[in-house]
């Protein structure tokens, strides 16, 4: 039986091309990028936060899994700090599992994949997926979440998987800011403004995603037709797709011809260590 991540189908599902590179070739890009970075950053930090360490502790595992510049640490630190004071987190939500690993057989495939946060509030059980995203209109997390197929799995393992149902989900969006640093500014003051920028609003947003029976159950269909088509070897390129959420996918430089092997192209891409 073949097994496939949630991940690599989703992959699969944004562009067919990019998954040969990133999933057949078992490549990744050298350059992780600020936007992936801080992404990676602070969904360690909420991860290590929920988990029941407190705000420095949570910041300092954060920094040991993805080290940031002393620049941009600090303006992390605010950024988190503001999320905290919108939003007690203990209160907020009670978790019962934390970054959660799960397997589930479905038809004649094996998915994997891992929860960020489900939780207990107000007496019934929610999932929550961190995301990040540098844009200023929150909108394209509006638009996506009624097509997430993976959402709508972990939804399905909730209940099948971990003997929670859920009937809620939600995005927790945190927006990096993008002010710069004046020249005549001090750094206190470059962060004391971004303190008051992020305190106007539009940094946090926490997006509800729908999800019952017929979403999972079309979702499950979804990612059975990929898992098929990957079977079959199909992977035709999607060009709608190079870029999402104001990203540049990693393979651009490959599917424009400025690359022609990337598997020969040693200063860009490395081969990924499987876990």
């Amino acid at each position: 039986m073949n097994h496939f991540s949630v991940s690599s189908l989703k992959t699969f599902a944004r562009c067919p091309r990019e998954f040969h590179y990133r999933y057949d070739l078992g490549l990744e890009s050298l350059e992780k990028g600020l936007d992936l970075e801080f992404g990676l950053f602070t969904h360690f930090y909420l991860q290590t936060r929920f988990a029941g360490f407190d705000f420095k502790d949570s910041i300092g595992a954060a920094q040991v899994n993805t080290p940031l510049s002393d620049y941009w640490l600090a303006i992390a630190k605010v950024v988190l700090e503001e999320y905290e004071n919108l939003q007690d987190i203990g209160a907020h939500y009670q978790p019962e599992v934390v970054e959660g690993s799960f397997e589930l057989t479905i038809g004649k495939y094996r998915y994997k994949g891992t929860i960020d946060l489900l939780a207990n509030r107000g007496g019934e059980y929610v999932l929550v997926d961190h995301k990040t995203t540098k844009s200023k209109d929150l909108s394209a997390f509006m638009d996506y979440r009624t097509f997430d197929p993976q959402l709508q799995l972990y939804a399905y393992a909730c209940e099948h998987f971990f003997k929670k149902p859920v009937r809620k989900m939600y995005y927790n969006v945190i927006r990096r800011p993008l002010l710069k640093q004046k020249n005549i500014e001090h750094f206190p003051q470059f962060l004391e403004r971004i303190r008051d920028n992020i305190q106007s609003g539009g940094y946090f947003a926490e997006i509800p995603v729908e999800t019952n029976d017929l979403l999972q159950y079309q979702a499950i269909c979804d990612l059975n037709e990929y898992a098929d088509m990957i079977e079959m070897g199909h992977r035709p390129r999607n060009a709608a797709s190079c870029r999402s959420f104001g990203r540049a996918c990693d393979f651009v430089p490959v599917c424009s011809g400025e690359v022609e092997n990337p598997e020969l192209a040693s200063d860009l891409y490395q081969v990924r260590v499987r876990k």
